[in-house]
């Protein structure tokens, strides 16, 4: 018994070890075989077809495509790092030529199910057929188109970077950048030809955080941008009629008792010093903060608390009005 127990014993070693000095062939197999270069980039990716017309868009290692958008003769695409299905996942939005190839590149934020990162549409809403996207216009009178990107920052009360690019080829030109607007792209921006000069302007939407609210109801002060000596930049003190018009309909509804709220009254009290008219907006507060309380009392904020914030942010926004 002990006999055929060593015997069996030797086989066995044997087998073991030959079934390693395969193994470490297979290894050294490998090793020696030639290796293909990694794609890190969108100039090394592999090609494939994605649009009717023959466009090709470079597929990039571990990401998919999740957007395709037709930028005239350009193409823009949202990537996506492929993950495990959290909130949300790292990506890319590459502006792509069909000749000179990738033309501009930034690092994103996208949701697991839907992508975060937007071109602006600047088509208009049609009732008798559903538009068809237009994501470049030129903006500043250049003859050269522009598209505005947005970028969503990820949280629950946060925000929407936009940057303003002109994309003549060759080369991308920057514009300008606004942070912090409102919501997703792109709830809290507008473009709008405001004078009627044939250059456009930006009406963003930015949330100025307060304790008499929570921060989604946060109070919304609407920004002009205007394009200014290359870039597009703050300017809404040249537009005073503009905001003489929203201030006027706020009114008329407050009037009307139409959504009375903290938030839609430290909103129009923003207007008048935006306008440069910082005393009637502490007036107009003050005298209508009666009509809210319950509503402070819900959060629990007292009213001098509120008072005294609205007041320090009604003091602010004029100094920035006036720069």
């Amino acid at each position: 018994m002990l006999g055929g127990s060593k015997s069996g014993g030797a086989v066995l070693s044997l087998l073991l070890a030959g079934t390693i000095l395969l193994a470490v062939l297979a290894l050294q197999k490998l090793s020696e075989a030639p290796t293909e270069p990694s794609s890190s980039g969108a100039e090394t990716g592999e090609l494939s077809s994605a649009s009717a017309d023959g466009f090709r868009i470079p597929r990039l290692d571990g990401m998919e495509a999740v957007e395709i958008l037709e930028v005239g003769t350009l193409r823009g695409v949202v990537y996506r790092y492929i993950s495990p299905p959290l909130v949300f996942t790292q990506g890319k939005f590459i502006l792509y030529d069909q000749e000179l190839g990738l033309l501009y590149e930034i690092d994103t934020l996208e949701g697991s199910r839907d992508p975060w990162t937007r071109l602006y549409d600047f088509s208009q809403p049609r009732r008798d057929r559903r538009p068809v996207p237009l994501y470049a216009r030129d903006l500043n009178g250049d003859q050269v188109p522009e598209v505005i990107l947005g970028q969503y920052s990820g949280g629950a009360y946060c925000c929407t970077t936009a940057t303003i690019m002109s994309v003549g080829v060759p080369g991308v030109r920057n514009l300008g950048r606004i942070e912090g607007i409102s919501g997703l792209p792109f709830e809290g921006l507008e473009a709008r030809d405001l004078n009627g000069d044939g250059v456009w302007e930006l009406i963003v939407q930015v949330p100025l955080p307060v304790s008499c609210v929570s921060p989604s109801k946060a109070p919304l002060l609407p920004t002009v941008y205007a394009y200014r000596d290359g870039q597009f930049t703050r300017a809404s003190a040249d537009f005073s009629d503009y905001f003489e018009r929203v201030l006027r309909q706020h009114l008329r509804e407050w009037r009307l008792r139409r959504n009375r709220t903290v938030s839609i009254l430290i909103h129009t009290s923003l207007l008048h010093s935006v306008l440069g008219r910082g005393d009637e907006g502490r007036t107009f507060f003050e005298e209508n903060l009666k009509d809210v309380l319950g509503e402070l009392e819900m959060v629990g904020v007292s009213r001098q608390a509120c008072e005294n914030d609205v007041m320090r942010l009604l003091d602010r926004v004029g100094r920035e009005s006036r720069d």
